[in-house]
Formats: C-alpha cells, sequence, structure tokens
C-alpha cells in the first residue's frame, strides 16, 4: 500500500520513477537506483543511514524562514536529473516598496523608473512589493541586507515544498474553484472565480501576505502579486523570473512552482524579488 507521503510525493517521483524506487520503512521514504540521493521524507523517526529533517540553524538572518535542503528534478528539465540544495534563509515576503525606498535613503539602491503601474513613490503602497527594478537593482538590496538572490532551482526547490514536490507554493489545487479560499494576489485582487467566469479587476499588486491561504510555511506571494528575479541567467543576456504576478492572463499553470520566465535585466511592473541567504 502506497504511504500518504508516497501520495504526497507523486508530483516529484513521476520526473524519475522509470529510474528510481520508493519503498516505505521505519517512517521514511527510501529512494533507491538514484545516486547521491540520501534524504528521505519522513513522517517520524527514521531508520538509521536516512537523514532526519535538520533543526533550524540559529545562523538564519533574523525574521527569515528556514528552509531544510534535499534533492530534486526541476519541472521542465528532467534530463538536466537530480539537483542538490544546500539548506536555505528565504525572506518571509516579497521585498516592500517601503524597505526598498529606505534602501534608495541610505544611498545603496538606486531608485526605480517611475513609470506606470510602478509602485516606487506611490501613495498606498508602502506594504506592495517593489517592482519595475532590474535584476541589479534587486542584486544591490539583497546585498545591502546581507543576503542574495536565489538560483531558479533554490526558488524551484522552496515553491514547491521540497521533496513534496507540490503544483503550487500551497498545495496541488489549483485556484480555480469559487468555493476555493483565496490565494494570490491576481489583478489587484485574486483569480476566486472558476476560469469561466474570471472578471476583469483594476490592475495592480496587493500588500504582500494579504493572502495567508495562499501561503506556506511562513512563506507568502510565492505565486502571483510579482514574478520574483533569480540570479540564474538564461542566456548572456537574460535573466530567468518565477512565481507569476498580478499583472498576467487568467492561466492557473502560470502560477505553478514550475512556471518560469526569462527576459533581459530591465524594470517590468511585474518582476520583483525576495532575497534569500545560504544557511550556515
Amino acid at each position: 500500500m502506497a504511504s500518504p507521503v508516497a501520495s504526497e510525493l507523486r508530483s516529484f517521483g513521476r520526473a524519475w520513477v522509470a529510474a528510481a524506487a520508493l519503498t516505505w520503512s521505519g517512517g521514511c521514504i527510501y529512494v533507491t537506483g538514484v545516486s547521491d540521493y540520501e534524504k528521505g521524507a519522513c513522517e517520524g523517526p527514521c531508520d538509521a543511514g536516512v537523514d532526519a529533517p535538520a533543526d533550524a540553524p540559529s545562523q538564519c538572518p533574523s525574521g527569515m524562514v528556514f528552509v531544510a535542503g534535499g534533492g530534486f528534478v526541476p519541472v521542465g528539465r528532467p534530463t538536466g536529473g537530480i539537483v542538490r540544495v544546500d539548506g536555505l534563509c528565504v525572506d518571509p515576503t516579497e521585498v516592500t516598496e517601503s524597505a526598498y525606498r529606505a534602501c534608495v535613503l541610505r544611498g545603496a539602491c538606486t531608485a526605480p523608473p517611475n513609470k506606470t503601474f510602478c509602485n516606487h513613490g506611490q501613495s498606498g503602497r508602502d506594504a506592495d512589493p517593489i517592482n519595475c527594478v532590474d535584476i541589479g537593482q534587486a542584486k544591490a538590496f539583497c546585498a545591502s541586507q546581507g543576503k542574495r538572490l536565489p538560483t531558479e532551482d533554490e526558488w524551484e526547490w522552496v515553491a514547491r515544498g521540497g521533496p513534496l514536490g507540490y503544483a503550487f507554493p500551497w498545495g496541488n489545487a489549483a485556484p480555480l474553484a469559487a468555493d476555493d479560499p483565496e490565494r494570490l494576489c491576481w489583478q489587484g485582487k485574486t483569480k476566486h472565480d472558476t476560469e469561466a467566469t474570471w472578471p476583469s479587476r483594476p490592475a495592480g499588486t496587493c500588500a504582500v501576505g494579504a493572502f495567508p491561504s495562499g501561503a506556506r510555511d511562513g512563506l507568502f506571494d510565492l505565486a502571483g502579486n510579482v514574478w520574483e528575479w533569480t540570479s540564474t541567467e538564461a542566456t548572456g543576456t537574460t535573466f530567468v523570473f518565477r512565481g507569476g504576478s498580478a499583472f498576467d492572463p487568467a492561466d492557473p499553470t502560470t502560477f505553478q512552482a514550475g512556471s518560469r520566465r526569462t527576459a533581459a535585466s530591465a524594470a517590468y511592473p511585474g518582476v520583483g524579488f525576495r532575497c534569500f541567504a545560504t544557511a550556515r
């Protein structure tokens, strides 16, 4: 009989099921047939030889969320094999306009352009995510905090719930049904209706953390609000961003944890960022 954890791992497992076998013993999922994969997903104490999840290290900067490391196959890139991710410290929300404005006033950051739908300097947008920043500006802010941008693999590991391999940051339920809890910011509101009846909404972002039903483990807005820059280069002149934004069309696949887009470093209303750090 398949275990509950094995069932939850189904999205993660499909990518490498031909090369690996899952067995359930002693409260753990064991993976065989795949080299360099040691950690199990545990519901209770594990047998010897399988690492239990690590405690959150005290070295995470104050206010950041610890996410244990592990291995997975990124969505859309199964031929690359298993990717290892170290333990991470993650900001619970996207960087806000007020936080970025403070960095500008300190002289550590440069101001974004004054464009339509850009939040910088706009009344009533202090708690919204900063947007219209290029990747250099995002990197500079994170560096000023002693942090950094994530790689796209690190971002996806966090958004998919690590080894659980969720389709969306909150789980596997798509943001479609009208009776679902509101999970994400889209067009200033949410995708709260059925796909056939999604109404037109005033375009714009939302205050960060405004949709706790779409959060997991204290991490908010990994889907919707703004796409998030990663440090991963797609080509020599383009970079990867993840997560979907408030300005995207009514397509739930945009907000899947494996969804990715690439673009040249520039100021886009639909792109912001959050900072990560390597756990020590």
